[in-house]
């Protein structure tokens, strides 16, 4: 059964849209944005790790420690414990998000290349060349070459993009609220740390 060609407006809006494709892919626009989105939130993700750790490393400096205050003894590494076995599970989440966030980048980079745009330009120029030729036999193979070439040259920055905008939209303050809360905590655990250093002093 031959595959029936487009034809009239409908070969029109393809023939538009084929080169809309292809000017996409090489102008790099999509990529901008993805991977300006993906910088920040890597950068963002690296204070929050870095922030985790550090409690974390205030945390096992700080077990083991008793602070004496008036004849009642205090142990406070054991009262953290809880705290530190959370922060621990925490800052392992966060490293399996900046290894996505860089697998991301990576890909981004392959979509993106030079050979990735040429072969879908060369694709979209064969669908053009068999639709206004009427080839129905390489029609059909040329299109479906293009559909999942292009699907895999945009379908990375667009889930990216949608990611920014719910990030940007739903969860970004809250996400600033928790950073300033754990950097709160970190200096609570410094000003802990450094009475346990005067008490043992004594």
């Amino acid at each position: 059964m031959e595959h029936k060609l487009p034809s009239g407006k409908r070969a029109g809006l393809l023939l538009f849209c084929l080169v809309i494709a292809a000017a996409i892919a090489w102008s790099g626009l999509l990529e901008d944005f993805s991977e300006d989105y993906v910088n920040r939130a890597f950068a963002g993700a690296g204070l929050i790790y870095a922030t985790a750790r550090g409690i974390n490393g205030l945390v096992s400096v700080l077990q083991g420690t008793e602070l004496d205050v008036v004849f009642v003894t205090v142990a406070i590494g054991e009262a953290l414990d809880p705290i530190n076995d959370l922060i621990e599970r925490f800052s392992d989440f966060i490293l399996v998000a900046l290894g996505s966030l860089a697998l991301q980048k990576i890909l981004l980079g392959l979509v993106s290349h030079t050979l990735f745009n040429t072969l879908l330009t060369a694709l979209a120029a064969g669908v053009a060349y068999t639709l206004l030729r009427r080839d129905r036999s390489l029609y059909k193979p040329l299109f479906q070459a293009f559909l999942v070439t292009a699907f895999l040259r945009f379908s990375l920055g667009l889930v990216v993009l949608a990611n920014n905008w719910v990030d940007s939209t739903f969860l970004q303050e809250q996400d600033q609220q928790r950073h300033a809360a754990m950097e709160s905590f970190q200096g609570e655990l410094r000003e802990a740390s450094a009475l346990a250093g005067a008490s043992d002093s004594f």
